[in-house]
């Protein structure tokens, strides 16, 4: 497992508390505990270790169109991937690379009662060996750059490394 990361570590790239950071409608980045501290949001993988079930945005009742959960949306068209990090516990995270959001599902949720909305993550092969987190720091801090003639402190269009375009969406604006 990669080195443990303090809250205040994650806090450079996910500037949050919710597990859905967004600026603009543009996604940054997720957190996730797979629902072992808050079992309202009940992440789970899919059939391998590449593919995460991730619980859209909204504790009680049905779940919205958050500006969260949009953004997860928007992000599926975009294509571009963005760091997740796992809770293990108080103060302790896991950094487990860059995913994308490649499928939404808004469904009945027999256990808990209400209609969530389900989203599919892939995982992004790794752009740099497991070792260096230098390049993986530095995509993560164009994200959240922000376009200093904006007052309102909103992304710039360019905040989004061409490097996590899909194949798809290159060209498009």
């Amino acid at each position: 497992m990669d080195r443990t990361l303090s809250w205040a570590e994650v806090q450079r790239t996910h500037r949050t508390r919710r597990g859905i950071y967004q600026r603009g409608g543009h996604l940054v980045s997720l957190l996730t505990d797979f629902g072992r501290h808050t079992p309202c949001y009940p992440d789970s993988w899919g059939d391998s270790l590449e593919e995460i079930h991730y619980t859209g945005e909204g504790r009680h009742g049905d779940q919205r169109l958050t500006p969260g959960n949009r953004a997860l949306l928007a992000a599926i068209e975009s294509g571009h991937a963005v760091p997740l990090f796992n809770k293990l516990a108080a103060g302790r995270w896991q950094h487990m690379g860059f995913w994308r959001v490649t499928q939404a599902r808004y469904l009945f949720d027999e256990q808990a009662e209400r209609m969530l909305w389900r989203f599919t993550l892939r995982k992004v092969a790794p752009l740099v060996d497991e070792g260096s987190k230098t390049e993986h720091r530095a995509q993560a801090a164009k994200l959240v750059r922000t376009n200093p003639g904006n007052k309102q402190n909103m992304p710039s269009r360019r905040a989004t490394p061409s490097a996590f375009r899909s194949k798809r969406s290159k060209g498009k604006r």
